[in-house]
């Protein structure tokens, strides 16, 4: 559950209380009703999502790299300029498969 959701619920359970009238019995709660809703409560959130965002997290650590990586890999051809047998083959393969 997420902060604003259980922000929203806390404020609706304030109103119900306020609306709650003075006068009105109200049964004691059974004990094992309140152990178990205290057992929840303590436990918090049962959908524990960290091994999907640990897993989210390597995953964009990964394509960071393997993006840095292609980077680097493909500086090197603007640093050294290619021969003129490999930009001539590479001109000729470009006006055969471009329009």
């Amino acid at each position: 559950m997420n902060w604003k959701g259980g922000e929203l619920k806390l404020r609706q359970l304030f109103r119900a209380a306020r609306v709650a009238s003075a006068s009105s019995s109200v049964e004691p709660m059974p004990e094992h009703l309140k152990s178990r809703i205290l057992a929840r409560w303590r436990a918090g959130d049962q959908h524990d999502h960290s091994f999907l965002l640990a897993l989210f997290r390597r995953a964009l650590i990964g394509a960071a790299f393997v993006m840095l990586v292609c980077i680097i890999w493909s500086f090197d051809g603007f640093v050294d300029p290619p021969e003129n047998d490999i930009a001539l083959a590479n001109y000729q393969l470009r006006e055969h498969l471009l329009p």
